[in-house]
């Protein structure tokens, strides 16, 4: 929250953090907003598109989103989407997996820990306590293999 002095300091404001946020944070849904102090509103103009082929919905949403950004008097627009993530599927031998004593949970946790990370422990920061995570390297990340 930034408090200015003046309705005109807010104003002068607002744009250097705007071009600050876009710069600066890139992929973000960030905007500079005043506090609503009034009833809820939160974004007053709001659409959804939705179809069962999710290529197309996205295509439509972003042509829709195209006319939204040329009316000066609306921000930009936003998704709520997340973007598609990758998908690791691994067919376990569970025959295999018996004779070496291991579970398919054990595998999930391994391949888990291995691309999401573990917490391994805690360190103290003040009030507050920060887990500290150990990951595989990102180019270890993205195969099975490795």
């Amino acid at each position: 929250v930034i408090v200015t002095k003046s309705i005109e300091a807010r104003n002068r404001v607002k744009p250097a953090l705007e071009k600050l946020l876009r710069e600066e944070f890139v992929g973000t849904d960030a905007f500079v907003k005043p506090l609503e102090l009034g009833p809820p509103v939160g974004r007053p103009v709001q659409y959804r598109v939705g179809g069962p082929d999710i290529q197309t919905v996205r295509e439509l949403a972003q042509q829709f989103a195209g006319l939204i950004s040329a009316n000066s008097k609306l921000g930009a627009p936003t998704f709520d989407w997340n973007e598609p993530q990758r998908v690791l599927r691994v067919g376990v031998l569970q025959d295999k997996a018996r004779q070496l004593g291991i579970t398919s949970s054990d595998i999930a946790s391994a391949l888990n820990s291995t691309v999401g990370g573990a917490t391994i422990t805690q360190v103290r920061d003040a009030t507050y306590l920060i887990d500290v995570v150990t990951r595989s390297r990102e180019a270890d990340r993205g195969s099975v293999a490795t």
